[in-house]
């Protein structure tokens, strides 16, 4: 199963993944424990390209049997770090959610596309 949506990057856009996600994935079958982490991996990605980039994100889920791939691409080149934040860091924590949550994770260039997707994958299980 597939689907893609595009999100106006902007305060607004990561509530609106996070929902069009949850019922996406509730649509699917996924159980709902694992709906919760994608819907929490999808806020970190989307966020990071609403503080990161310009103009806009689009999102991709992708479920094949028991393996759930989310995708964000935006047009900002810069790729994703996984830092080590402080306890007084004002952010900084979003990837390293990522690296804990979900079974792989990683960007990719496109050559001849302007900016970069970022994905992560998790093991989900049906109802």
């Amino acid at each position: 199963m597939l689907t893609s949506f595009a999100v106006p990057v902007g305060s607004p856009s990561v509530a609106h993944a996070r929902r069009r996600a949850a019922v996406t994935l509730a649509g699917w079958g996924v159980d709902p424990a694992s709906v919760d982490v994608a819907r929490l991996l999808v806020s970190e990605l989307v966020t990071n390209a609403v503080r990161h980039a310009a103009g806009w994100a689009e999102v991709t889920l992708c479920l094949a049997g028991t393996r759930l791939r989310i995708e964000v691409r935006d047009e900002s080149p810069r790729p994703p770090t996984v830092e080590a934040p402080t306890a007084s860091s004002l952010g900084g924590r979003g990837m390293p959610i990522v690296a804990a949550l979900a079974t792989r994770f990683g960007y990719d260039h496109v050559a001849g596309i302007i900016g970069k997707t970022v994905w992560c994958e998790l093991d989900v299980s049906a109802c």
